[in-house]
């Protein structure tokens, strides 16, 4: 999975929400206080979250920098999951309510192959080029039906 996934890095919380700010996400953090369950959010908009580990959370820095904070509804005496499995409820819940605003194009598609492509083989350009023809070809409907 990690040829399909840009990492990126940065030296501190500040530049980093700052930066994914400028880039036009909504950054919101999981968190026990003053938070919203995470159903109250729209989700169709771009959105960055933030989670913490189950001892410290996220850090001050980043409530304080974020758009919102969100918790994740809960029963019974325990307050909050581990990381992985707050991860997949986050992004599990933030899936199904964007419907299909998240679905790329087809041509979003090609372009985010073509940049994996380059990323991530050893394979020269005119090879790759040929690739994405033959998957542009298979997206367009045949001249002859």
């Amino acid at each position: 999975a990690e040829k399909w996934v840009e990492v990126r890095r940065w030296q501190n919380t500040t530049e980093a929400i700052t930066q994914i700010k400028e880039a036009g996400f909504r950054v919101l953090v999981t968190h026990l206080e003053a938070s919203e369950p995470l159903t109250s959010f729209d989700w169709t908009q771009p959105t960055a979250i933030v989670l913490g580990n189950e001892r410290e959370g996220v850090s001050e820095e980043a409530v304080k920098l974020a758009d919102g904070c969100i918790r994740i509804p809960m029963v019974g005496f325990v307050e909050s999951f581990n990381i992985s499995v707050a991860n997949s409820l986050v992004l599990y819940h933030a899936y199904r309510r964007q419907g299909f605003h998240g679905d790329l194009t087809e041509e979003q598609k090609l372009i985010l192959k073509a940049l994996m492509y380059l990323r991530h083989s050893n394979m020269n350009e005119p090879v790759i080029h040929e690739l994405l023809d033959r998957e542009l070809r298979k997206t367009q409907p045949s001249a002859g039906l």
